[in-house]
């Protein structure tokens, strides 16, 4: 598959971007984890900034305008028209460790978040949610449980989650046309996980994936 990116450009962002980030399909507004706590940003939560005539403002903690998230939520994720919000989390009345939640926004605010129930979550954990619509939705299971895929009925309750991509794989992310990246990782000597390379496949390998029974089994590397 010959999907890489053919060029980057950087959001050069004037401040200490922790990770687990998102970013607006226009460039100007982020959400992050703030891993690690500092005078200026002293929680492990999420937070947000905007561009503003092209200068980035000092973040803000996100539930400070507005999003319905707890300290220790991690790993935003907004679809692409900013309506529906995914994110993981250990708060109370989940299934175990990280849960998968998820917001809507109505007119100008965010209903409380919902956990996203037995079909996707379980007693390990689930995260870095991707979704391009709000009804279709793509996770990890963290270390070697790889990426699962999900979806909504009719009636908008959330199918049980498959396994497409098994291994030592996760974030997951898709491209409009389809096409599904990850990262691969690999197993460290004394039993975690980490390093990895940026792997692809295709929108038609994806869908054949989550119409049968098959799994993406290899993928290819497009990036050492």
């Amino acid at each position: 598959m010959d999907r890489a990116p053919k060029s980057r450009q950087p959001i050069d962002l004037p401040f200490d971007l922790e990770g687990d980030e998102w970013v607006s399909a226009d460039g100007n507004r982020i959400l992050f984890t703030n891993g690690v706590a500092s005078p200026v940003r002293p929680s492990h939560e999420i937070y947000s900034s905007e561009r503003v005539s092209g200068v980035w403002q000092t973040p803000v903690r996100a539930r400070d305008v507005g999003f319905p998230f707890l300290t220790d939520d991690e790993n935003p994720h907004l679809t692409e028209d900013e309506r529906t919000l995914f994110f993981e989390s250990s708060r109370a009345d989940g299934f175990g460790n990280q849960d998968i939640w998820m917001s809507t926004k109505s007119g100008t605010a965010w209903a409380p978040a919902i956990n996203l129930g037995s079909a996707v979550n379980t007693a390990e954990v689930e995260g870095s949610p991707f979704s391009l619509d709000g009804t279709e939705l793509y996770f990890d299971g963290k270390g070697d449980r790889g990426i699962s895929w999900t979806a909504r009925d009719k009636a908008g309750h959330w199918l049980p989650a498959r396994v497409i991509v098994p291994g030592i794989y996760g974030d997951p992310s898709l491209t409009r046309a389809g096409d599904l990246y990850m990262i691969r990782g690999e197993q460290t000597p004394d039993g975690g996980f980490g390093g990895g390379c940026l792997c692809g496949a295709s929108g038609e390998a994806v869908r054949a994936s989550r119409g049968s029974s098959c799994n993406l089994r290899r993928n290819e590397s497009i990036e050492p």
